[in-house]
């Protein structure tokens, strides 16, 4: 059995028991200022069961690579809740909603920048599902010209504001 260098199996080499120095090298990949590092091992046929059991038990319990649809449902969770208690004007499907897009594991969306505590997070995924969904956002944004002229977000940011506001305060938006 072939073990490239970062699989989840050469991971679970240390798991298993099995020390990599003792592996037959079956490629070397040239690296700058270090030389020559092995990226493929041979592992013998005997040894593969027991990686393979060490690697699905680490990853199942860690949570790693292979339960990433259970992260991305505790997330989704865990920003919805966090929605419906910043705005408790929100309803439970909006809230979902909301969270669904922002908090898309691998997106590259607000939902999941690191560098925001969660309440910034949520307040900047709730303006941006009110800009697109609840005013003309998109519409200004396609006829805009780039050149001159308001941009769509300044546009339509007080009504968004207004809405967040509506929402903290626990109302629904159709009761104003």
């Amino acid at each position: 059995m072939k073990i490239e260098s970062g699989s989840r199996e050469s991971k679970a080499l240390r798991f298993a028991g099995v020390d990599r120095r003792l592996l037959p090298v079956t490629e070397w990949k040239r690296v700058r200022n270090v030389g020559h590092v092995p990226v493929a091992w041979e592992l013998p046929e005997e040894l593969a069961a027991a990686v393979r059991a060490a690697a699905d038990a680490h990853f199942d319990l860690y949570g790693c690579a292979l339960s990433r649809p259970k992260r991305q449902a505790t997330e989704i969770r865990r920003f919805a809740k966090a929605v419906r208690t910043a705005f408790p004007g929100c309803s439970d499907t909006e809230a979902l909603e909301i969270a669904e897009r922002a908090a898309e594991i691998g997106s590259g969306r607000v939902g999941r920048a690191s560098t925001l505590t969660l309440a910034e997070r949520v307040e900047l995924a709730v303006a941006a599902h009110l800009r697109h969904q609840r005013t003309a956002y998109d519409d200004l944004y396609e006829t805009t010209n780039p050149l001159g002229g308001q941009h769509p977000r300044e546009a339509v940011s007080y009504e968004v504001a207004r809405m967040l506001e509506t929402w903290r305060a626990g109302k629904n938006l159709t009761d104003e």
